[in-house]
């Protein structure tokens, strides 16, 4: 799996505090001629370091959905949504419009960059349990007995 997906998910084992404070609390080469770099980049570091966790993996991701990629949860969003549709026109059209209006808002990346889709995984996570929820509740056929004597 990729390095960058882990680390944006959070699922990475890596010290985030530790990592955060050595980009931000270290001085760049290249601001030094950049007034008021500094006091800029200590300010971002002293405004998001209370906002780090150390916890490990398994508390931010408990039931370890950050383990599948990104295209599984977009190809099982999208086929969850035609089977809401089938079931539920006005529901399913509804969960459609969501990954539409964000295709739309954000340029035409529908899968193409993950920081683009993070938002869409909660409506692929609903989508797919209520796929799974119209899959299960749904009557059985019952069989037609036959007149064979």
């Amino acid at each position: 799996m990729d390095n960058g997906y882990i680390w944006h998910a959070r699922i990475s084992s890596i010290d985030y505090r530790q990592t955060f404070g050595m980009f931000f609390r270290q001085q760049d080469p290249e601001d030094r001629d950049v007034p008021g770099a500094d006091a800029a980049r200590i300010a971002f570091a002293d405004a998001w370091e209370p906002y780090l966790t150390d916890l490990p993996p398994r508390f931010r991701d408990p039931f370890y959905l950050g383990l599948w990629l990104p295209d599984i949860w977009a190809i099982g969003g999208i086929l969850s949504m035609a089977v809401v549709l089938i079931y539920s026109r006005n529901l399913g059209l509804l969960l459609i419009a969501c990954p539409i209006l964000n295709f739309v808002a954000l340029g035409y990346y529908l899968m193409g960059g993950l920081r683009y889709s993070y938002e869409l995984f909660p409506i692929y996570l609903l989508a797919c349990s209520m796929a799974l929820g119209i899959c299960l509740n749904r009557p059985a056929t019952k069989r037609i007995p036959s007149n064979r004597g």
